[in-house]
């Protein structure tokens, strides 16, 4: 994305996903240009950034169980420090969910 600060415009872009630290200071930057969120681009987050932003729009975020995901690591750090791991590779699949906010274009069209 390219942005020009003497027209704050964005150009050939109208959606960023990101991280969720490349999506705030992303956010940050939006914001000192004066483009809006929605309006002029959305942003989709891996990860829910509500707590960062000091105020800003809610983020469209892809959540992940981090919790679960903690856990489930250290129990296999300590399998394998106790010699119990399996040989064989293990693939674990945990749920995530879309949490639908104001910066996606998603509520727009939906008349939010």
């Amino acid at each position: 994305m390219a942005l020009n600060k003497a027209d704050n415009q964005t150009e050939n872009c109208d959606n960023i996903y990101a991280t969720l630290v490349i999506a705030y200071k992303t956010i940050k930057s939006l914001q000192t240009f004066n483009i809006r969120i929605p309006e002029d681009i959305a942003i989709v987050s891996f990860g829910n950034l509500e707590h960062m932003l000091d105020p800003a729009p809610f983020i469209t975020a892809a959540s992940q169980p981090a919790y679960n995901y903690g856990y489930i690591g250290t129990q296999f750090l300590i399998e394998q420090i106790e010699g119990k791991a399996p040989k064989e590779p293990r693939t674990i699949m945990l749920p995530s969910d879309i949490e639908y906010g104001k910066s996606s274009l998603f509520q727009i069209k939906k008349g939010k």
